[in-house]
């Protein structure tokens, strides 16, 4: 009698629709529910088991189950409880950043603080255009040597950047 009772239980619980007072095969079908029957019996033991098991999912990430299995010697298990998944959400904004800097200071340009700046250096600042290659020619006032040192940065830097003018006034 008991077998019966936790049978009934068991079966009953999978079909039923623990949110519509109807039968899973009455429900909505674009409800997300999921029923996992299972059994198996050995003629030759005489051992058999049933189980099944009932999920329903929501929209958000989780979902509530219940289910169990009852065998041949009595042996009854129950079980129910909550899934959820947790994400990380997106980054869904994007930050201006502005960046004020000293143009008429020669650490500026100088990006590996070797005490001279090359052409790469202004390269990887301004991009590479003409505009900054006829920078780094004007202020390399000691032509040929490829590189711009700080005694020419800061005699040149006054002369050709529109910044630095006020500073050299002062």
């Amino acid at each position: 009698m008991k077998i019966t009772c936790v049978l009934v239980i068991l079966l009953s619980s999978c079909f039923w629709s623990a949110d519509s007072n109807e039968w899973l095969a009455d429900s909505d079908e674009s409800r997300p529910h999921t029923l996992e029957v299972r059994g198996n019996y050995d003629f030759t033991t005489g051992y058999g088991r049933l189980g099944g098991r009932y999920t329903y999912s929501w929209d958000d990430p989780g979902s509530f189950y219940m289910g169990g299995s009852i065998d041949t010697n009595a042996d009854w298990r129950l079980e129910f409880g909550f899934e959820f998944e947790i994400r990380k959400k997106s980054v869904q904004w994007h930050y201006n950043i502005t960046l004020r800097v000293d143009p008429c200071n020669f650490h500026t340009y100088d990006d590996n603080r070797d005490g001279a700046i090359v052409k790469e250096e202004l390269h990887a600042i301004f991009g590479n255009h003409e505009k900054t290659d006829d920078l780094f020619k004007d202020l390399d006032i000691t032509t040929g040597d490829g590189y711009i040192a700080k005694e020419e940065f800061y005699a040149m830097a006054p002369v050709i950047i529109a910044e630095c003018l006020d500073t050299a006034e002062k």
